[in-house]
């Protein structure tokens, strides 16, 4: 969601050097996203350990930095750039942080706005008339070239799963996971599941209760693999996840489920993808785990797999989804 922003930062600084600091497991992603000129890495390691720590420091130092724009809310991300002597810091106030902000932006200004709009109205000081409303955009202008797995059949329509979240108030119900498999089968499509190393068991579990065969890839990728991959999907059938908003990103018409999360600060802004969400009294919760006890999860139980069936099926017949 942050690729709006390095796009408006570039429009508004066609000349400057724009290095992405990111985190190692996350970079990869930057890698698809046109006007950044380098990618700075660091680990979780580094942040912990204080060795580390002070040897990213000097090399944040060594690029002589005139600006930085702090996208996470978190302390130790405006520590880290406040150590680094940096002279411009802009970043949203919040969690004691203010006093190491150069520029601080009031955080209530940013949570009624989608998170690509928080990100780009952080640039607020260098241009009045910013572009909002944009949507994420990956560049894949190398996935042609990109070797497919053993299992993909490559005369079939792929629709891309991922049926699991970090977050267990985001997991669509493995069961309904499984009835909608089962109902779209056909000799034409072929099922491609996506997913980390730490979802492999959930994976195990959903394939043991098909009685359809489809291409398991979950933990069998590195993150940039993955992004080719779903690439090459015709359809990307997903939990609010990371692979969600990749998919859209790359241009690949996504349907994303949603319970906890708010589609009004992270959902799929593109045209070709939809957000479904039941709309049920507790959601959006913004929660990680449910806390619904009444009724648990019922954000995500009304969206059973026959309203999904008849989505996907009107995206079929149409080769969009519906208004």
């Amino acid at each position: 969601m942050a690729t709006p922003m390095v796009r408006e930062t570039r429009r508004i600084f066609p000349e400057s050097h724009l290095t992405v600091f990111a985190r190692d497991w996350v970079s990869p992603v930057y890698r698809y996203v046109d006007g950044i000129d380098k990618i700075m890495t660091f680990s979780r390691a580094q942040r912990k350990d204080y060795s580390a720590r002070q040897k990213l420091i000097e090399r944040i130092q060594d690029q002589n930095f005139d600006v930085v724009l702090l996208l996470p809310d978190s302390f130790s991300t405006a520590w880290l750039m406040y150590r680094s002597g940096i002279s411009r810091r802009i970043g949203y106030t919040g969690q004691f942080r203010s006093w190491m902000l150069t520029d601080q932006i009031p955080l209530k200004s940013g949570r009624s706005l989608h998170r690509s709009d928080k990100y780009i109205n952080m640039l607020q000081s260098f241009e009045p008339d910013l572009n909002f409303g944009q949507s994420p955009q990956l560049e894949l202008t190398n996935s042609e070239d990109f070797s497919v797995p053993k299992g993909w059949q490559v005369d079939k329509f792929h629709i891309g799963i991922n049926p699991f979240s970090v977050a267990t108030s985001r997991r669509w119900p493995q069961r309904y996971w499984q009835t909608l498999i089962d109902s779209l089968a056909d000799d034409f499509v072929q099922f491609v599941m996506f997913g980390g190393p730490n979802d492999t068991e959930a994976a195990a579990q959903i394939v043991d209760g098909l009685k359809t065969q489809i291409l398991v890839l979950t933990g069998k990728t590195s993150l940039e693999e993955s992004i080719q991959l779903i690439s090459k999907c015709d359809l990307f059938i997903s939990n609010d996840s990371g692979p969600m908003h990749i998919a859209d990103a790359a241009g690949v018409p996504t349907l994303g489920f949603w319970g906890a999360g708010d589609t009004s600060e992270t959902g799929l802004r593109s045209r070709i993808s939809k957000n479904l969400n039941a709309d049920v009294y507790c959601s959006p919760c913004r929660k990680n785990q449910c806390i619904n006890k009444k009724e648990p999860l019922i954000c995500l139980h009304s969206l059973p797999p026959e309203m999904v069936l008849a989505e996907v099926q009107y995206f079929l017949d149409h080769q969009e989804f519906r208004g």
